[in-house]
């Protein structure tokens, strides 16, 4: 199979999952920065144990571009918080479209970052997601002053959404690992996630400990691992654009599972966001 293809599969296959994230959130129920740690502490103690076992626990260390390292934690902190704001803020429709405007940035960025030169297929692509998008949220958008602080937020989320991706890609394309990426984008949230816990987290913790690790399983370590895996043989301004199935997914999950029927408009849009990732496989193909 063409690498590229691959790359595509593997990165669509973990927005399947991403999708499940949304599910997990409804039934788990615990403040967001209470799942943040547990889940990132889960991974970052199965990694290490990984390391420790496999004696590499020295490529943990003094790694190249270390900053970079360091800063897809901090960006992944920023990401997850200013999402979880702009939902506090505004409408699900206006934090879903503004945090989705991700892959416009990762696009512009990535010559920056990168150094790719923004494709024709690329411009064409995101016009068409951008236009799926607003299908999809048109109805429940709301401009108003009052929704203002909140699609603020999404839009910074969705700049630290864009900027990591190429900043994942730039690691990658320095022959880093996607367990080490994944390793410091845990630790590191976890880390600063210590000062907003609450008394009796841990007890939380416990009780939901099943659901807990089932969704840092299926909804946080698979998919990443697979997404990381994948954006090594994937462009990184094709990346944004194929994370753009995630939307797909909530949607198809939203359904199956909460009876939620999309409209007609949400068809159209979900058709149009497939057809801009079937342009993009297209050129992956070929390449």
């Amino acid at each position: 199979m063409n690498r590229h293809i691959k790359g595509s599969a593997l990165i669509i296959a973990a927005m399947v999952l991403f999708g499940l994230v949304g599910t997990f959130v409804r039934l788990i129920n615990i403040r967001p920065a209470l799942l943040i740690f547990a889940s990132t502490l889960l991974i970052t103690i199965v990694l290490l144990i990984y390391y420790i076992i496999s004696r590499r626990v020295k490529e943990l260390l003094g790694k190249k571009l270390m900053w970079l390292y360091v800063l897809t934690g901090l960006f992944l902190i920023g990401n997850l918080y200013s999402y979880l704001k702009a939902y506090a803020l505004t409408t699900f429709a206006n934090s879903v479209f503004s945090h989705y405007m991700a892959p416009v940035i990762a696009a512009l960025s990535a010559p920056l970052i990168v150094d790719e030169k923004i494709e024709k297929v690329t411009i064409k692509a995101l016009v068409i997601s951008v236009m799926g998008l607003i299908l999809i949220s048109y109805s429940n958008l709301s401009f108003g002053s009052m929704h203002l602080k909140g699609i603020m937020f999404g839009l910074v989320s969705a700049i630290f959404y864009g900027l990591s991706i190429n900043i994942v890609k730039r690691l990658l394309n320095n022959d880093a690992t996607a367990l080490s990426i994944l390793f410091y984008q845990s630790l590191i949230p976890c880390i600063v996630m210590v000062p907003f816990l609450g008394i009796g987290s841990f007890i939380v913790i416990k009780e939901k400990i099943t659901l807990i690790a089932s969704y840092t399983l299926f909804a946080t370590f698979v998919p990443t691992l697979m997404f990381l895996s994948g954006v090594r043989h994937v462009k990184a301004q094709h990346t944004g654009i194929l994370a753009y199935s995630e939307v797909i997914s909530a949607i198809l999950f939203g359904f199956l599972l909460f009876k939620e029927v999309p409209s007609l408009m949400t068809i159209i849009g979900g058709a149009l966001i497939l057809f801009s990732g079937y342009l993009i496989i297209r050129v992956q193909s070929d390449s």
